[in-house]
């Protein structure tokens, strides 16, 4: 009340001046100014915007909304300055979770138990999660029919948590067990394995499809990463030269891929999501027993 009663004489003092204004002098106008900036220097502090906001936030929003539409726009001007909060933008609120159907909720699940990361926006070009995911699942249940493949020496498997295993030995021209540590390794530093035993450089990455050739492998990730290792002959290996690898490497020029797979020969080959087919390597026919001895020979 005190404050509505200070307010109320303040509001009269303003018209006795507005009425006197014409008969002031210079001196006067200036004191009169003076006074008009230590009150407007007043009613900015801090606490009165403070109280100021609260009190007028308080108020019904129509009743609020009411008194606003009274106002002349120096009125909301000077409104705005002093009372902070009615002049601040409303924050934008949050959009609405997306509800996620039972069907979506099934292949979420599928997904995940398969160590799959799902993730929260969905792929390039991709319209649906429900399309996708069902695409995902569908591919998996494809290509897990055929979790293993073998070679002359050497044998691939991949375990349920989509691990890259092999087992069996390397020779000197094919490091088929894709074992080594370092990517430099000569490939006269063979190794032996018994029981099926994770690929390490893989072991970040979630396998879904393997193929082998007699002394190169392939294998497919879920993210449509082809990964190959072994002897490089005529570009089996898909790195575009003939080096022999003795870790597995991605094949940078292939993404998207859906299926895999490799010749005796030297010949690999992959479908991409679009049914697109890839070849590379060689399509003639080699000597395993040149192979053996270190010389290869086509015939």
């Amino acid at each position: 009340m005190a404050g509505a009663a200070a307010l109320a004489d303040l509001r009269a003092a303003a018209r006795e001046c507005q009425l006197a204004a014409p008969s002031f002098s210079d001196e006067q106008a200036a004191q009169g100014l003076a006074i008009t900036e230590e009150l407007r220097a007043h009613f900015l502090l801090p606490a009165f915007s403070a109280q100021a906001d609260s009190l007028l936030l308080q108020l019904p929003a129509e009743l609020l909304a009411d008194i606003l539409s009274r106002f002349d726009t120096g009125d909301l001007a000077r409104l705005a300055a002093t009372c902070r909060s009615l002049c601040r933008d409303a924050p934008t609120p949050p959009p609405p979770p997306r509800t996620i159907g039972p069907v979506e909720a099934e292949l979420r699940r599928r997904a995940e138990a398969r160590g799959l990361d799902v993730g929260s926006s969905l792929p390039d070009r991709a319209t649906s999660w429900v399309a996708c995911l069902l695409k995902r699942d569908r591919r998996d249940a494809q290509l897990w029919r055929a979790p293993l493949a073998v070679g002359r020496y050497h044998s691939i498997f991949v375990d349920k948590g989509g691990r890259l295993l092999t087992c069996g030995s390397d020779h000197l021209t094919a490091p088929v067990l894709g074992h080594a540590v370092d990517p430099a390794a000569e490939p006269s530093v063979l190794h032996e394995i018994g029981p099926p035993t994770p690929v390490p450089s893989m072991q970040d990455r979630r396998i879904v499809s393997i193929a082998s050739g007699y002394a190169h492998c392939l294998a497919l990730s879920a993210e449509g990463e082809v990964y190959s290792w072994g002897a490089g002959a005529y570009g089996a290996l898909g790195h575009g030269g003939e080096g022999t690898r003795a870790v597995t490497s991605r094949i940078e020029s292939l993404s998207r891929i859906e299926h895999i797979a490799a010749g005796p020969n030297f010949t690999s080959s992959a479908v991409d999501e679009k049914g697109r087919l890839f070849t590379w390597g060689r399509a003639g026919f080699v000597d395993e027993e040149a192979i053996e001895d270190g010389e290869l020979e086509e015939f």
